[in-house]
């Protein structure tokens, strides 16, 4: 037998013993690591729930949220414990809450039993849901932890959906300010955040989306909303005895095309620095609500060119984009015109090697060596979900023509 023959035989033995040692040692500390999880749980129902004296299991409904791991009820009727474990967009490890629910839906306390985030959201968030009720209205996201601390509020949220369809505890009314913004966000997706939260800023009455898609005026419990072109979408009332108010339609329709005329003044001046010759007309396209929120045309040397806005939100917030392509969909200029990135995407966009491989480019085939930047996962899929926007709404402008 050769050396080689013998040093083969050699690994393959180690790598066998190696591997029976992991298995035995997996197999004698995995009962005791969860043991170990189990009693950190149960430990915490005292916490989350001060003064309680012993806890009767209660059998969740069929249907309630995953992250419920279990729910129990205090023996005296202080109220309830529920048990839950979520993770993040932005991490796959595991986040183990235990909150403390009173009878009145009031939250005595919520403990962290497990959280392994990379990004931390400090203590003083759980701490801002303690004496929240169901509503949650006093609750805000921690900015730059978006992704930890959304996933912690929607765990509390269900929380109490999983608590209500089991036992007897008071709901909490939620506050005209986030019915408006439920009510905008349903008639305007594009308006809602990676966190599904509805990104909108009142400005004199006309609310107006953080990525500038779309508007809407909020009278007598009903939401009124456009799309960034001014066009009316619809209305959404949040009060059964709520009716839609033709006077409020025009109202909103008006400052909306007021806000994006004002809006495009900005995005035309820009243009004219790329083609001093341009004479720019600003396009008022029907049926494109999404990420695109500024559609334009000009002339320059004798070639006819759309250029097309849009933004799109990405780990830090809006990516606002401008696309400037001839009447075949040929990609000639791309500018990152501002964005909200903190991670790497903020220092790629402000490289020419990245804003270069968009000219010569389909609009509606963009190659993913272009569109796909490594180490920014969020920001990217928002600049392909702009992409595959602006391209439809270059469609659309071109049928319309």
């Amino acid at each position: 037998m050769n050396d080689s023959v013998k040093s083969v035989i050699s690994l393959v033995v180690i790598c066998l013993v190696v591997t029976l040692a992991l298995s035995a040692v997996n197999y004698f500390t995995a009962p005791v690591i969860a043991e170990n999880n189990a009693k950190a749980v149960q430990g915490s129902f005292a916490e989350a729930l001060p003064g309680a004296d012993g806890f009767e299991e209660l059998e969740p409904a069929a249907d309630a949220p995953e992250t419920v791991k279990s729910i129990y009820k205090e023996n005296n009727g202080l109220g309830y414990v529920v048990t839950l474990e979520t993770t993040s967009q932005y991490s796959e490890s595991p986040m183990g809450i235990t909150v403390g629910i009173g009878t009145d839906g009031i939250i005595k306390n919520i403990v962290l039993t497990n959280y392994a985030e990379t990004k931390n959201f400090g203590d003083d968030y759980p701490a801002s849901y303690i004496g929240q009720d169901s509503a949650l209205a006093g609750v805000e996201l921690v900015s730059g932890v978006t992704y930890s601390s959304t996933a912690f509020r929607n765990a509390v949220t269900d929380a109490y959906t999983a608590l209500f369809a089991v036992a007897d505890v008071a709901a909490g009314e939620m506050s005209d300010d986030q019915m408006a913004a439920d009510a905008i966000g349903e008639l305007l997706p594009s308006s809602l955040d990676n966190t599904g939260a509805c990104k909108v800023e009142e400005n004199d009455g006309l609310f107006v989306s953080s990525n500038r898609t779309g508007y809407a005026m909020v009278a007598d419990k009903v939401a009124y909303v456009t799309d960034a072109f001014g066009n009316y979408v619809g209305s959404k009332s949040f009060d059964d005895a709520a009716s839609e108010d033709a006077s409020v339609v025009e109202a909103v329709k008006t400052a909306a095309a007021e806000a994006y005329a004002a809006a495009s003044e900005k995005n035309i001046s820009r243009i004219v620095k790329m083609y001093e010759d341009a004479e720019v007309v600003t396009l008022t396209p029907t049926g494109v609500q999404s990420t695109v929120n500024g559609a334009y045309t000009f002339t320059s040397e004798g070639t006819t060119y759309y250029a097309m806005t849009a933004s799109a939100f990405g780990y830090g917030g809006p990516v606002n984009l401008l696309y400037i392509v001839d009447e075949n969909g040929t990609i000639a200029k791309f500018k990152v015109m501002s964005h909200n990135e903190t991670e790497y995407y903020g220092d790629v966009v402000s490289q020419s090697s990245y804003t270069n491989g968009y000219p010569g480019q389909q609009l509606d085939s963009i190659s993913d060596d272009v569109l796909v930047v490594s180490g920014c996962t969020f920001t990217t899929n928002a600049v392909k979900t702009a992409a595959a926007d602006v391209a439809a709404a270059f469609n659309a402008v071109k049928e319309a023509q």
